[in-house]
């Protein structure tokens, strides 16, 4: 799936996947919720340019639940 953002890429997810998708995954506020990470190339996307980080063809976005225990 081409996409130009982080941002671009979860709008094409939501229309092909729907609301169910954006709600497990934004809360109320439209903020990500704090169990989700997202990934670019290994880094997280509030380490590089958040929503708005580009994507190139060979870019590895990886959508994650955040790992606990013990």
């Amino acid at each position: 799936m081409e996409a130009e953002s982080v941002e671009d890429l979860l709008d094409k997810l939501f229309t092909e996947y729907g609301k169910e998708l954006r709600d497990e995954l934004f809360d109320e506020l439209g903020k990500i919720r704090s169990f989700y990470r997202i990934i670019v190339n290994g880094r997280n996307i509030n380490l590089l340019d958040g929503f708005q980080t580009k994507l190139k063809d060979d870019d590895m976005f990886v959508l994650m639940p955040a790992i606990a225990g013990g």
